[in-house]
């Protein structure tokens, strides 16, 4: 999991990093052959974990 906005556009403008669909509150997610249903009750627990969700 990554944050583009301060990884792979850290030196694009506002402008190029919204043209290419990245915003501040963009994370990209690379997954493999992970079973879906695994996968989103991963990231429910985290979110439902996660002090700043609450």
């Amino acid at each position: 999991m990554i944050h583009p906005a301060s990884t792979l556009y850290v030196q694009a403008s506002r402008e190029e990093t919204e043209a290419a669909g990245v915003y501040e509150d963009t994370i990209r997610v690379s997954v493999g052959i992970e079973d879906a249903e695994d996968l989103i009750d991963d990231f429910t627990q985290a979110i439902q974990n996660n002090p700043i969700s609450t």
